[in-house]
């Protein structure tokens, strides 16, 4: 019986663990998605639900991942300097 419990609690621990890296992961793209947004937004003239359509579509067209594209954007458009978020420590 002692055995199962432990056994149970390790299974929700690793559970927990597993969601908290998947939480963090989108806040991290999210961070640098919203700037990259906004400048599409303005260079393009349209709304955010056509400009994540573009991300999503370029995302699909370059085979990469969706969270590399607006990092692209972003650092063009910041002359390359190195961007951080307030996850990076």
């Amino acid at each position: 019986m002692q055995a199962s419990k432990s056994l149970r609690l390790a299974v929700r621990t690793a559970q927990l663990v597993s969601s908290h890296q998947n939480l963090k992961a989108v806040l991290e793209s999210r961070t640098i998605i919203d700037p990259a947004a906004g400048i599409l937004i303005e260079r393009q003239r349209c709304g955010q639900d056509t400009v994540l359509q573009i991300l999503r579509d370029e995302s699909n067209n370059r085979n990469r991942k969706l969270r590399e594209i607006p990092a692209d954007y972003v650092a063009t458009a910041a002359n390359n300097l190195t961007i951080r978020t307030h996850f990076d420590r």
